[in-house]
């Protein structure tokens, strides 16, 4: 179980102040059978792993999430090493100190791994959203990536709360913190509330995977009530995974996004970075990454020299309409000499002044964050200032993709 999910959960949810809206992709009606198992077309014994006395549920769940996406996607059985995550993890951790998911996809999008049993990197992470609050496109996203990442409470020996013989849980209060990472792996809206030991109003629950091994529940897998307190609290899907090439990707928020941030009532801000290229051969910047914390409009920008010089080109314009992190192919790559520098600035209209994705220490935090030597500057209309000074230690949560 992880120890102290609940406090760094309170902290970053908060701090991201997401909204949830549906990705372009997901269609706005649902027309979703009554029930639906991931594992009726997969074999659970190939997906089923056991934490056993560690806090490692974070980093199995997402694992396996990431392995189910490849399976369906690229009918590809992929084996990896849950110890490389806990080993590597951009934010500290150890086995019995528990993690989060934001570690694990960080992980994943600094090309850190995930690591197969041979030692390879074959897939990359590309995008996630967060679609917490959101049964249907929970539902959606079970259905189309295999599975979602939920954080509930879980404490199998407290009073009413697992009927054992059934495999169903069911936690009505809020007051219980999220302790512990599992997958939703399918629904059952059939699923009759009398096999809950306490009864929630209405039938119905998601089959979620524990991270128990598969002697545990029914072959590893267990009911949670769709009215659970936690279970749509805290919900990820991964979006897009695609097979590694010799791409580069270029950043300096090493531990991810921490917070989104902005100018007073500005809903127009933009920000920029500097990077260098590749000091062996000549590559092209394809490809931008960044996160979002809602609806936002974007036009990217791209240009050779410093994010302090103002001469740039016009690339493109988008409306991300879903929480999380993406990347996005340019439609005009910048072709780039040997330790060339170049820049990437991204102007941002959104509803909420809050829309610059940054890194940088953040009250509350439980891990450090220092920033490495960079150049970035963020600012609106003309004003312009560098993201040191305008808060020490940080970094602009905008990344390059290279090849």
């Amino acid at each position: 179980m992880n120890r102290f999910l609940a406090t760094l959960t309170a902290t970053f949810v908060v701090v991201l102040n997401m909204q949830i809206t549906l990705p372009k992709q997901m269609p706005t009606h649902f027309n979703m059978p009554l029930t639906y198992n991931t594992y009726e077309t997969v074999d659970i014994k190939d997906f089923s792993t056991d934490q056993g006395s560690s806090s490692n549920c974070w980093a199995i769940a997402a694992n396996t999430a990431f392995r189910l996406y490849v399976k369906k996607h690229f009918n590809t059985l992929l084996y990896l090493d849950d110890q490389h995550i806990i080993d590597a993890s951009p934010v500290p951790v150890t086995n019995t100190s528990g993690g989060h998911f934001k570690y694990a996809s960080t992980y994943y999008l600094n090309h850190t791994g995930p690591i197969d049993n041979d030692g390879n990197m074959p897939y990359w992470l590309s995008a996630y959203e967060n679609i917490s609050n959101q049964p249907q496109a929970i539902k959606w996203h079970i259905q189309n990536q295999g599975s979602v990442i939920a954080s509930v409470f879980y404490e199998p020996n407290r009073t009413g709360f697992f009927n054992e013989p059934e495999s169903a849980y069911y936690n009505p209060s809020t007051n219980n913190p999220m302790t512990h990472n599992v997958l939703l792996v399918g629904w059952d809206d059939t699923y009759s509330r009398h096999n809950f030991r306490n009864k929630p109003k209405q039938n119905g629950a998601f089959i979620a995977q524990n991270s128990f091994g598969s002697n545990w529940g029914k072959e590893g897998l267990f009911y949670i009530s769709y009215e659970d307190a936690q279970v749509l609290s805290e919900v990820y899907a991964l979006t897009k995974i695609k097979p590694a090439d010799k791409s580069q990707v270029h950043y300096y928020d090493e531990t991810g996004v921490t917070h989104f941030d902005g100018f007073g009532a500005q809903s127009t801000v933009w920000a920029a970075n500097t990077y260098t290229a590749s000091k062996h051969h000549p590559t092209h910047l394809y490809a931008i990454g960044l996160y979002t914390d809602g609806p936002t409009h974007i036009e990217i920008y791209t240009g050779h020299k410093s994010a302090k010089d103002s001469e740039n080109t016009f690339d493109s314009k988008h409306f991300i309409r879903f929480p999380g992190y993406h990347t996005i192919e340019l439609k005009n790559p910048l072709a780039l000499d040997i330790n060339q520098r170049f820049h990437i600035k991204v102007i941002f209209k959104g509803q909420t002044p809050f829309l610059i994705p940054i890194e940088a220490p953040y009250p509350h935090m439980s891990y450090t964050v220092t920033s490495a030597p960079q150049e970035g500057y963020l600012g609106y209309d003309t004003y312009k200032v560098s993201n040191q000074d305008f808060r020490s230690n940080s970094s602009i949560a905008i990344r390059a993709y290279t090849k």
